[in-house]
């Protein structure tokens, strides 16, 4: 698939947004984080780059409060992340973001003073590896030995891109790099984000330090509405040999029982206690933000406690989980790689590889909460892989989930006639949709969601319906062809031509009155450039976030009633993995286990009844 624009993505009458849908295993959302690389120096030029930067920051802080599915775990340090690491250099002044200077470029970069400060960024995990892969990077990248930012994007470069949940293929180049990354790599995230700061210095120090020139980028592209700015990518990277074979054997082999185990940012061994601190610290770290979150947003009751009750659970189940069956997981991602065209250039395989080494480096998931949706993500864990890779991890859980979830919440919040009848009759929309269309569940789900929240379904003024077309031809390794007349299919069955026309009109109505309220009290707003009246102050995002935030909220509202019948009660039955519309459950006495399933579908199902919603919880 290739890289579409915004208004490719979305009918043109429609805001420019993100995609909320979620299947459970896979984000849909494509990542928008801009980035400005300092201001002009000349007159009215540096007055509009300057109004665009402010734009594009508060846009970036948005997106990364809001997103998740398929990103990186936090990158840590390995004691309790109170220690100074490094001295951060002071501001560099006010810079251009013009042509590389003449000469080499040796700049007078430390690194990040903090490592807990990444998690502001997003983009990178802590990583372990072999020692003789540190080895290796070390005798081909010596720079890497002394220069801190120069190791962590050689880092970013050999294993952390991968892990990256876009909407667009990268082919293993194109990879983002985006200001903020690398501003903190440099240690001058500050100075970044006040327009102090070039981030484009440690793509020309690496360029020269690491790779002697081969090395080369796209550059960010600026656009009058900064939610289409571009981020640079990734053009050229070519690898000595050594190097991609060490590489190639970090993606394929576990690491966990690896004897000489270490953390590739610092070199040093990895053991029970930086696994414990960077475990520790995560946790204390996402419980703290959150509570900052859900002020912002009402200090709702409900999601909270869900987050505290996930994030408090014993690390025990989740190292025997790694423990035991790793070995199978990474089995399952080389099948992946067996079937696909592309083998292990696929960005499926090598997204999943990517998790299953941050797994094994903190196995246990934490997740965090986002200003603009009720959903919670846990970043680079079980939560971010598809199912056939997840499998193996959790065959000694039991899944329990919600059916066809988004659709039964969106026809009673949208007043769907059609779809409430199919389903108060007992119909299965999966059945009934892959025998119309003929292509499998999985491919469908992914379709209909996105059709759900944003994706435009049909032609414009000769312009495809490429998200939609993208998703059944990879979904089914099909050409563009036929899933354009797959396309065609889908949307002809009436109940598909009733939810979208009813998508329609509650996006107009979301518009016209400004703003939604959730099932838990949190008031979201309509960004000023979407709204006819704009908020003076509160939470404000797209139509089609606050399209898929509304959803959301009823979707975990209706698995609130299982949450509090086991907490408290951890020693006999525990939740151990949250996916949105469903959750892993694992019981002390397996004797007890239908006892305990019965007792959270009662549960549940008594919830959805009183709400209206025609769905329940169903045994996988």
């Amino acid at each position: 698939m290739t890289e579409k624009g915004p208004a490719s993505e979305e009918e043109s009458n429609e805001p420019q947004g993100t995609n909320e849908a979620r299947d459970g295993e896979e984000s849909e959302g494509k990542r928008k984080e801009e980035e400005t690389d300092g201001a002009s120096t000349k007159g009215a030029r540096e007055k509009n780059q300057r109004e665009c930067e402010g734009k594009q920051k508060e846009n970036e802080q948005q997106e990364k409060e809001r997103t998740g599915g398929g990103e990186p775990a936090p990158f840590l340090a390995e004691d309790a992340l109170s220690s100074t690491i490094r001295k951060a250099a002071s501001s560099d002044g006010r810079q251009s973001a013009g042509e590389r200077p003449e000469g080499p470029i040796s700049p007078d970069l430390e690194g990040p003073d903090n490592f807990k400060v990444y998690r502001e960024t997003n983009w990178l995990s802590r990583t372990t590896v072999r020692q003789r892969t540190v080895e290796v990077a070390e005798r081909h990248y010596p720079a890497i030995k002394k220069h801190l930012p120069l190791r962590l994007l050689l880092q970013y470069l050999l294993f952390n891109r991968q892990a990256i949940g876009l909407n667009s293929t990268w082919d293993g180049e194109g990879s983002p790099l985006p200001a903020t990354l690398l501003s903190w790599m440099a240690g001058r995230l500050d100075q970044y984000q006040s327009g102090n700061f070039t981030a484009k210095q440690v793509l020309w120090w690496a360029e020269d330090e690491l790779f002697d020139g081969d090395f080369t980028w796209t550059d960010w592209e600026w656009h009058p509405d900064s939610r289409q700015g571009r981020y640079r990518r990734l053009d050229k990277l070519s690898l000595p040999p050594e190097v991609k074979r060490a590489i190639e054997w970090e993606r394929r082999h576990p690491i966990v029982g690896v004897s000489e185990r270490v953390w590739f940012d610092t070199g040093t061994a990895y053991s029970f206690q930086s696994a414990s601190n960077l475990r520790k610290a995560t946790r204390r770290l996402v419980q703290k933000d959150g509570a900052e979150i859900y002020r912002q947003k009402g200090s709702p009751k409900i999601p909270r406690a869900i987050q505290t009750y996930l994030n408090a659970l014993p690390v025990n189940g989740f190292n025997k989980v790694a423990r035991d069956h790793i070995e199978e997981a990474y089995a399952a991602a080389q099948r992946l790689s067996d079937e696909s065209p592309r083998g292990s250039q696929d960005l499926g395989v090598r997204h999943a590889r990517a998790i299953l080494r941050a797994v094994e480096d903190c196995p246990q998931p934490f997740y965090e909460a986002k200003l603009n949706t009720p959903r919670l993500y846990a970043r680079g864990s079980f939560q971010s892989l598809n199912r056939e890779v997840r499998a193996p991890l959790v065959q000694d859980w039991t899944l329990l989930d919600l059916k066809s979830a988004q659709l039964a919440v969106c026809a009673h919040l949208w007043d769907i006639g059609p779809v409430m009848s199919f389903l108060n009759d007992g119909g299965d929309i999966w059945k009934e949709l892959t025998s119309w269309v003929g292509l499998p569940k999985p491919v469908l789900k992914k379709a209909m969601y996105s059709i759900t929240f944003g994706a435009r379904a049909h032609w414009h003024f000769g312009s495809p319906p490429s998200t939609l077309i993208n998703a059944l031809a990879e979904g089914d390794n099909i050409s563009k062809s036929e899933a354009e007349e797959a396309r065609q299919k889908l949307m002809a069955h009436p109940l598909m031509k009733a939810l979208y026309q009813a998508r329609g009109q509650h996006i107009q109505d979301i518009k016209e009155r400004g703003f939604i309220q959730d099932c838990f009290g949190t008031v979201m707003h309509l960004s000023s450039d979407q709204a006819e009246e704009t908020a003076s102050s509160g939470i404000t995002a797209g139509v089609l976030t606050l399209l898929a935030a509304e959803a959301a909220s009823y979707e975990m509202l209706l698995l609130w009633p299982a949450f509090q019948e086991v907490i408290g009660k951890e020693k006999r039955c525990k939740i151990m993995l949250y996916v949105f519309d469903g959750f892993y459950i694992k019981t002390a006495d397996p004797r007890r286990q239908e006892n305990w399933i019965d007792r959270l579908q009662g549960a549940v199902d008594r919830q959805a009844e009183k709400l209206g919603i025609l769905t329940s919880l169903e045994l996988d």
